[in-house]
């Protein structure tokens, strides 16, 4: 899904035509999930931080926060030479899900990502999860060489 935002005087992101504070993100046969995302306009930190909310029933289940740092690299910034390359990730299933969960509630097994870092400071992942699920996205390392990832 692609989105466009703009932030207002304060840094808070506003969502589409109606300025809307929050995004939805549809999700097949499941309920969407909402974002809400706000931008340093002080240049302190340099960071644009969020709030992404799975909510099951109107009753929210689970929040990731999120904080992204602006990327510094570009062809005429290049990320340092030993940072590109090819890596691959593990996503390691857990024993259980916790009380009241039975193995049909969740699928079985793990998942993995191949990820590519160019010298521009892109990152590109694609794998798969537990389910088969394919997974695929992009984005820019950050000053400090994170990447942040949902």
């Amino acid at each position: 899904m692609t989105f466009t935002a703009k932030c207002d005087n304060t840094g808070i992101a506003r969502f589409g035509a109606n300025r809307a504070m929050t995004q939805s993100i549809p999700r097949t046969g499941k309920s969407p999930l909402v974002l809400s995302l706000r931008a340093d306009l002080t240049g302190s930190s340099k960071q644009l931080t969020g709030i992404l909310t799975e909510s099951l029933l109107e009753t929210v289940s689970a929040q990731s926060f999120i904080t992204a740092h602006r990327h510094a690299y570009s062809s005429a910034n290049p990320v340092p030479a030993s940072y590109v390359k090819s890596y691959t990730a593990r996503i390691k299933a857990r024993d259980t899900q916790g009380e009241g969960f039975t193995s049909k509630d969740y699928p079985q097994g793990d998942g993995y990502f191949t990820f590519k870092v160019a010298n521009t400071g892109v990152v590109t992942m694609v794998g798969s999860l537990a389910d088969g699920t394919p997974v695929s996205m992009s984005g820019n390392l950050s000053q400090f060489n994170n990447w942040p990832i949902y």
